[in-house]
């Protein structure tokens, strides 16, 4: 007779319960004990569970070790909430387009907004919004790389399950399915967000087109002819403009200095939202 918690050899036991790991058993039930003693791994597990705090505490220590390394990992939120760096983003996609418009079109110089809003529409996730962005670019950015956290934790529990009880064991199996259910959305996070907040897309809300402007080939000054700008300027480190120009590269300029280039070009500096 073995005990079925820690391997001890309960021959010639008179009270029903081992004097190793104070487990009880039953003489006339056979489900309470071992015929045999354990091989070398039911003996390894025997010996963890019996000691568990030591192995629970290494894989706690090794969790946390683990989401150290996976948040220095992880994309630095404020480049990816950063609204002037998302305008300007945009609105060297947006030339890129209107470049492409003139070259199937020639003779056409004016932009065609609601053509390049179909051929852009692949490319609109939360991380394209400047202003209507915070709560779905930071959903977004916890989607996708949830993964990196929440895996190390489900094999943590998985580890864990197998060193205590069945009662805990089951609360453990409970939260692994829940985090598995979590990651699902985690598979398409643009496509989630946008289910959870639809008719948000802002990709081109935020900026104001220059009209009557010619950035065709006929146009020796299109790369510096001024486009279109953004409507909120950036505020750090000091108030500036985005502007774009005709080349597609875009320019923040302090508002001083933005005012010349547009008086430059003959356009009034528009009233910004502050």
């Amino acid at each position: 007779m073995y005990c079925r918690r820690c391997n001890y050899n309960l021959s010639g036991q008179k009270d029903p319960r081992c004097s190793e790991c104070g487990s009880e058993f039953a003489f006339d039930d056979p489900a309470t004990y071992r015929d045999r003693p354990m091989g070398r791994p039911a003996r390894i597990m025997a010996w963890l569970r019996q000691h568990r705090r030591i192995p629970i505490l290494i894989l706690t220590l090794a969790l946390l070790v683990g989401y150290g390394f996976a948040y220095s990992k992880l994309p630095k939120l404020s480049y990816a909430m950063s609204p002037h760096g998302i305008a300007g983003r945009n609105m060297k996609l947006i030339t890129v387009q209107w470049h492409i418009q003139i070259a199937t079109n020639p003779n056409e110089s004016e932009f065609d907004r609601d053509a390049a809003v179909r051929e852009l529409q692949h490319l609109y996730s939360p991380f394209t919004e400047a202003r209507t962005m915070n709560a779905k670019a930071m959903g977004e950015y916890l989607l996708r790389n949830a993964p990196i956290l929440v895996i190390p934790t489900i094999l943590y529990l998985l580890l864990l399950s197998t060193l205590v009880e069945k009662p805990t064991r089951r609360r453990a199996y409970i939260f692994i399915a829940i985090l598995l259910l979590l990651l699902i959305p985690c598979i398409q996070p643009s496509a989630t967000l946008n289910w959870l907040f639809p008719g948000t897309n802002a990709f081109m809300d935020d900026i104001a087109f220059i009209p009557g402007v010619d950035i065709t080939p006929a146009n020796p000054n299109r790369n510096d002819t001024i486009t279109m700008y953004c409507i909120h300027p950036s505020k750090k480190p000091y108030p500036r403009l985005g502007i774009a120009f005709g080349d597609g590269h875009v320019q923040w300029e302090p508002l001083d200095r933005a005012r010349e280039l547009f008086a430059a070009q003959g356009i009034p500096f528009p009233k910004l939202d502050e």
